[in-house]
């Protein structure tokens, strides 16, 4: 599919817009796309991208809770090294 203005190919866009109720544990799913396995592919992809920032925020809260136990027990040691 070419832009009729300069030749060059159109963008071909996809939309996906999924919303869950937990109230009433409904998912509702809407989108436009060339064909389901399009859709398919944008889910596995959206899996992969929640679960690289799941992990990012963990490896975060890790991060934080070592230096937090670090301080710790360089307070510890000090109290130590004072006895």
């Amino acid at each position: 599919m070419a832009d009729e203005s300069n030749g060059t190919p159109k963008a071909v866009t996809s939309t996906l817009q999924m919303t869950f109720d937990h109230a009433t544990f409904h998912l509702d799913v809407k989108g436009e796309a060339p064909h389901v396995g399009v859709f398919i592919a944008m889910c596995q992809q959206a899996l992969r991208e929640f679960e690289a920032q799941d992990r990012a925020i963990r490896a975060t809260q890790l991060a934080a809770q070592i230096r937090e136990q670090q301080r710790g027990q360089a307070i510890v040691e000090k109290i130590m090294h004072r006895a």
